[in-house]
């Protein structure tokens, strides 16, 4: 062997010759990347199953034209405060301004709603989503409260940022928190919904309500026709004997501002005063509120307001 041989095989036994090894990836890196890889993978999934949920399930998003027993949903709201009226009685807040008929109208305070929940003036959330982010199981209280700019949380009310009705005086106490004073009894602050839909054609439905449990800027908008109260009085204040009073907004089911063909269906009730025609020889039946005249022989068929003269000519 030369000199120059044996240099290179001491050269290379100094430096650790020999068979090459692979470095190997530690098992903790690889967990990792299985863990974000799954997390990422769930995340996906979980968007995919929100936008179906929110594409199918009421209130659906741009149909309430189409389809308004899913997609044009109203929900009754009122704020209940202890010492509210000049007797020092409890009462409730009056309504807020409507901001997206000001927008429309070029007044101020002006604000677009991108979203399709919000009031007219009348503490009643009008909800026909405009986007998937207010439909299903997006439609929130959230949606509606930071539109009407009011803050609700478990232990306060907030109204320093509505804005209110110019017809009716703005309260001169704006926010209420658990704790405060309520006519010598800590006050609490309370929420509470319906248990059943409003039935608009009988008069003598009784509503019940239950406490809303949670955040309430979460409480879902799952029901046509429900009620909330937002209430401020003392803990135990209602009972069997002092049940949740009804909010005034509530009476806006009589008599909806909004819904085309109210008189006929509303809140999922066929109205039992509307009537439908009898007609021969092929003629299209038509159902309306009022008295019925029936066709005969070819005769032409008017349907009109209750108490108003119908003529039938052959």
């Amino acid at each position: 062997m030369s000199n120059n041989a044996a240099k290179k095989v001491a050269k290379a036994a100094r430096s650790g010759g020999g068979p090459t090894r692979r470095r190997q990836t530690p098992t903790s890196v690889i967990i990792l990347l299985i863990v974000v890889l799954a997390a990422g993978s769930a995340l996906v999934w979980l968007s995919r199953e929100d936008n179906i949920e929110a594409a199918t399930t009421p209130p659906l998003a741009n149909a309430q034209e189409t389809n308004p027993e899913l997609a044009h949903w109203h929900t009754a709201i009122g704020y209940y405060v202890c010492g509210f009226n000049a007797d020092g009685s409890a009462g409730w807040l009056p309504n807020g301004v409507d901001l997206a008929v000001n927008f429309a109208n070029g007044l101020s305070p002006g604000k677009r709603d991108e979203l399709g929940i919000h009031s007219h003036a009348d503490n009643v959330a009008h909800i026909h989503p405009f986007a998937r982010a207010a439909s299903g199981n997006n439609a929130r209280m959230k949606v509606y409260l930071d539109f009407e700019d009011i803050d609700l949380s478990g232990e306060k009310f907030d109204f320093t940022k509505a804005h209110w009705d110019p017809a009716t005086p703005t309260p001169t106490k704006l926010t209420y928190a658990s704790g405060d004073d309520c006519g010598g009894t800590p006050g609490k602050v309370q929420y509470f919904r319906s248990v059943q839909q409003v039935n608009p054609f009988d008069t003598s439905q009784v509503l019940t309500y239950e406490p809303i449990t949670g955040n309430i800027r979460n409480h879902r908008f799952a029901l046509d026709c429900a009620v909330i109260v937002a209430a401020f009085v003392p803990e135990g204040f209602f009972t069997a004997e002092n049940p949740v009073p009804d909010p005034p907004s509530s009476t806006w089911f009589d008599q909806p501002t909004d819904l085309q063909g109210a008189d006929i269906r509303l809140c999922g009730v066929d109205n039992p005063a509307a009537t439908t025609t009898t007609p021969v020889d092929g003629a299209t039946p038509t159902t309306v509120a009022g008295d019925t005249t029936t066709p005969v022989d070819g005769a032409t068929s008017t349907t009109v307001a209750e108490n108003a003269t119908t003529t039938t000519v052959a």
